[in-house]
């Protein structure tokens, strides 16, 4: 019904049009920023922050032309696929909880919905050298989806496995930095707080702002990482001869500047991480913890009821969280779950 209303707006459509398009824009800005430092990688070339900034601001700017601008296109197909990894803003997109309760109550829904998906990553993979030649080239979308399916043909089952064999390296990294970072924090708090209990406090807040600043740092790098391994793909399909490396000694300058740009780098995903460590520096006297009543006070009256919004008042909570769900016939009640089950016994539906 919402999106019927949407239809029957010429301005609302006009508008979501527009936000749709500028939202595309914004995600390719920055998946063109990793292929084309991907590329220069390739090309053994060096680019400094302002030529990536312009390089990408023009052949962003490239791709709103009538016979490629069918490439935006495919970022609902990136939503619901693994290679979403292309942006950290794709990765959040997620179906409400709600809409898959249901479909996941209808088995025929359930069935076209995996379809769905597993369609999704198909066209992706089809299309999984598309992108850099779009970017690298002048030729339009359709000469790009040719040119794709053209290196792909009989080398799909190697580059799946090429492509997954990516991931995996990283998901075995990722994991290996992980246990080096639970190894240091609790060494490092185990050193600073002798008491066991505290310590083990102080570890528990430390690796949660760890983790914050991690799944930052991996949701970039997986990101650089696979563009990387498709430019390598592109080429390679593609026989180019890679550029002989050029020996560039490491000056005492030079290096001084990697290491403050890492460091740099690595305080501002703290600070903007929104991890304890982060919301210390950046809200440091700011205390705003409150007690409020999950569901009411659930515990000693019936959750999401009169009696335990009463009862949540008597015990001193500063508020009470209250979940809503609507009926079939349009009416609102207070209720948690998509089913009645595990609060009435009765097995059915709140949309029902």
């Amino acid at each position: 019904e919402n999106i019927t209303s949407v239809f029957q707006h010429p301005a609302a459509l006009l508008l979501l049009i527009a936000i749709a398009l500028m939202t595309g824009l914004y995600i390719f800005f920055e998946i063109t920023a990793l292929f084309i430092c991907a590329e220069k990688g390739w090309r053994r070339e060096r680019i400094s922050v302002w030529e990536l900034w312009h390089e990408t601001v023009v052949k962003s700017v490239g791709l709103i032309r009538l016979n490629r601008l069918p490439v935006f296109l495919m970022l609902p197909f990136m939503a619901l696929s693994v290679f979403a990894v292309l942006s950290g803003y794709l990765r959040m997109v997620k179906i409400p909880e709600f809409v898959m309760d249901y479909i996941k109550t209808a088995p025929l829904l359930l069935i076209f919905f995996t379809a769905v998906v597993v369609f999704c990553h198909i066209i992706l993979f089809l299309y999984i050298f598309g992108v850099p030649h779009l970017l690298f080239t002048q030729k339009s979308f359709a000469a790009s989806w040719r040119e794709s399916l053209k290196m792909l043909h009989g080398k799909k089952l190697r580059t799946a496995g090429i492509l997954y064999g990516y991931i995996l390296l990283f998901i075995l990294a990722r994991a290996a930095a992980l246990g080096a970072g639970i190894f240091l924090i609790y060494g490092g708090v185990r050193l600073s707080y002798p008491n066991l209990k505290t310590a083990e406090y102080q570890f528990q807040l430390h690796f949660r702002s760890f983790q914050e600043v991690e799944s930052i740092a991996a949701g970039a790098l997986i990101s650089a990482f696979l563009c990387a391994g498709i430019v390598v793909l592109y080429h390679q399909y593609r026989k180019n001869r890679r550029p002989d490396k050029k020996p560039q000694p490491m000056t005492l300058c030079r290096t001084t500047l990697r290491v403050c740009a890492a460091l740099g780098t690595l305080s501002l995903l703290i600070i903007f991480s929104e991890s304890e460590l982060g919301g210390r520096i950046i809200f440091p006297e700011i205390v705003t913890t409150r007690v409020v009543a999950h569901r009411g006070s659930a515990v000693i009256a019936p959750e999401n009821t009169m009696a335990s919004l009463l009862q949540a008042v008597k015990d001193g909570a500063e508020m009470a969280e209250i979940d809503v769900r609507q009926l079939k016939d349009g009416t609102l009640v207070l209720m948690h779950d998509a089913n009645f089950k595990r609060t009435t016994g009765v097995a059915l539906n709140v949309w029902d």
